[in-house]
């Protein structure tokens, strides 16, 4: 009898721990609870502030096509709960994610949530590798859905020819993001070059290569003004050439100023946090660095083009790229050795 009772008091409450497992956010004791983004307290999510509208449940960022003239040619604008505070404690969020042709959302991990993407156009590459080291890879085109598990390493890529687009919904109201790439070879203090040689058999050379590229911001680039407030926090350096090939300044040799033959012109720009362009050349504030025989220069100058850019906007029509491509190489690549 006693038995009995053990299994059926088992058996009313494995559906609650299962329930507790497999949410992804703890459940919300309460109707809503807007995160009170501003507050110094600290806990798992955010504190809930008094004073809500119907605006901390809205968000309309996710209605028009992103900018996707960066490094990878796609570009995430997320709907989470920083930009839907009413989100907090719902555990759900989405993105839109925009690509270009042959744009890539890079091998990354949603440590917090499993993600599910619904193509709105275009058609995709996607895929996902287990634990166990196996890829699972699908084309996905218009209309259709693919998911990814929470915490396993996935990608999308855009290998048509024409733009692409997706709605990621997300178990949680922030699921996290870490690329493999950055994670390993731009953390900040850097991982040891001989924990990455050892890792992925490569020289230190290669290592430190590698990380010039993704090196986070030094203090000289922190102190840096940027153009705009809409630039973002990470400044890159860009080669106004017609690949728009991304530069670090810690890229460039120290004393390239000094070297003879050298004549070197780079534009700044900013990308933000995520890594995704809000402009081309930021806004089209340009602040130049002139690098000449003898000294190192900084200048700034507004092309007569950039006024009616800014006026009609920086929507990413093939008509206004062709205008941005055009004042890119107003400014190319100079270089004598």
């Amino acid at each position: 009898m006693a038995t009995r009772a053990y299994v059926l008091v088992i058996s009313m409450l494995m559906p609650i721990f299962l329930a507790s497992f497999v949410s992804a956010d703890p459940d919300l004791l309460q109707d809503v609870c807007v995160a009170d983004l501003a507050s110094d307290i600290k806990l798992n999510g955010f504190p809930c502030k008094s004073n809500i509208t119907a605006d901390n449940f809205f968000f309309a960022g996710l209605a028009k096509a992103a900018l996707t003239n960066n490094t990878f040619g796609a570009t995430v604008t997320p709907a989470f709960v920083q930009q839907v505070p009413g989100l907090n404690t719902l555990g759900v969020a989405m993105a839109r994610i925009d690509y270009a042709p042959g744009g890539l959302n890079p091998p990354h991990t949603h440590p917090r949530a499993t993600e599910i993407v619904f193509v709105l156009t275009g058609e995709l590459d996607v895929g996902f590798i287990t634990t166990a080291n196996k890829l699972f890879t699908k084309t996905i085109k218009m209309g259709e859905v693919f998911t990814f598990p929470r915490g396993l390493i996935h990608f999308q890529i855009n290998n048509g020819k024409v733009p692409a687009a997706v709605i990621a919904g997300f178990n949680s109201q922030l699921p996290g993001t870490q690329r493999a790439a950055d994670t390993l070879f731009g953390s900040s203090p850097p991982v040891e070059d001989v924990v990455l040689t050892k890792a992925f058999q490569i020289g230190t050379k290669e290592v430190q290569k590698i990380k010039s590229k993704f090196a986070p911001m030094n203090k000289e680039e922190k102190s840096r003004p940027v153009p705009s407030t809409t630039c973002g926090r990470r400044p890159y350096f860009y080669v106004a050439n017609a690949k728009m090939r991304p530069l670090l300044l810690s890229s460039l040799p120290s004393d390239v100023g000094k070297r003879s033959g050298y004549d070197v012109a780079i534009a700044v720009t900013a990308i933000d946090y995520s890594g995704t362009a809000t402009g081309v050349l930021c806004q089209l504030l340009l602040e130049f660095i002139i690098i000449t025989r003898r000294s190192v220069s900084r200048k700034c100058c507004r092309h007569k083009s950039m006024t009616e850019l800014e006026r009609h906007g920086m929507s990413n029509t093939p008509k206004k790229i062709a205008l941005q491509e055009k004042i890119l190489k107003k400014f190319p690549l100079r270089l004598k050795i």
